[in-house]
């Protein structure tokens, strides 16, 4: 009995030791005191401890470490994935898809792991690629199950894409309205553009709700606010008709213009309208090309027919 009483006393020791190591190199490395970090953050590594690795990652990633090395700190965040650390996983993920030269079928490998271990990032970087077709075929039902895991993980923005998605219809599927409310509602109560210009756009045009201006006016205000493209559009649209607010074209330019300068061609299409006729402002041509043009590189076809 001693004996084994001795042997259980040993393995606490050695877990708080530990538990000390892991909470010494978190410290230093979040300190950015790294001389000091790399040498503990290292030898638990070296023990395959995988939040020491992920530690490793993240101090040769940092630019102002004076080692910084993208390459080390990828096969630091690789040995804590084989490790089974998920945000290691998430994280070489990640590296492969930002990449200037990105290899999207090593971060469709990497995320779909981490999602796997439950990493709420992974599975929304799985979704979106299956969405985009980044590394994979699209498939918008795959996109649609792994937006559904990262929301339940607490990914708010997963939340908001699933909305889009269902409230989308895609390879003939009909509109999805009753889950494209809910989880939309879901990501716009924490703060997410996207799904509260969905719930806008729905509110806007009475599906799946009764059509209410004045509530889609407001989800909206609050989605272009979070910087979404397509709340600012929606909203450039609602004032330029004078839909649940008093008509007013220099408002309907300014929420167009900003919708345009966060990638929404609708909003470039309209603002270049705008400056071709003189909606609100002086008629400038030049202008209006650019943002024709701009609308047309972001994909809409009409607009490129306007480019001169």
């Amino acid at each position: 009995m001693k004996y084994k009483s001795l042997i259980i006393f040993c393995l606490l020791l050695s877990a708080d030791a530990l538990s000390d190591d892991l909470t010494t190199c978190k410290n230093l490395t979040d300190n950015y005191i790294f001389s000091q970090a790399i040498i503990v953050c290292e030898q638990l590594c070296n023990k395959n401890i995988g939040s020491g690795c992920l530690a490793m990652g993240d101090i040769y990633i940092t630019p102002q470490f004076e080692n910084h090395n993208l390459e080390k700190s990828k096969s630091f965040y690789d040995k804590s994935c084989n490790l089974d650390d998920a945000l290691g996983c998430f994280k070489v993920a990640e590296l492969y898809y930002y990449t200037p030269r990105p290899n999207y079928t090593l971060s469709l490998e990497y995320s779909r792991k981490s999602c796997h271990l439950n990493n709420a990032d992974g599975c929304f970087l799985l979704a979106r690629s299956y969405e985009l077709g980044k590394g994979v075929q699209p498939d918008p039902n795959r996109a649609k199950q792994y937006y559904k895991v990262s929301c339940s993980l607490n990914n708010i923005q997963g939340c908001g894409n699933l909305s889009a998605l269902y409230f989308n219809s895609s390879n003939g599927n009909k509109p999805d309205l009753e889950n494209a409310k809910l989880y939309a509602e879901k990501a716009c109560d924490s703060n997410n553009g996207v799904g509260c210009s969905v719930l806008g756009l729905m509110y806007n045009l009475g599906l799946g709700v009764t059509q209410d201006y004045a509530r889609s006016l407001s989800y909206n205000e609050k989605s272009c606010n979070l910087e979404d493209k397509n709340g600012c559009a929606n909203l450039g649209y609602m004032y330029s008709e004078g839909l649940g607010v008093t008509k007013d074209n220099a408002k309907a330019l300014a929420y167009s213009e900003k919708a345009c300068n966060l990638g929404s061609s609708l909003g470039c299409s309209n603002a270049g309208f705008c400056y071709l006729n003189g909606i609100s402002v002086e008629k400038d041509l030049k202008r209006a090309n650019e943002y024709f043009s701009k609308a047309c590189a972001l994909g809409d076809t009409e607009s490129c027919t306007e480019v001169k």
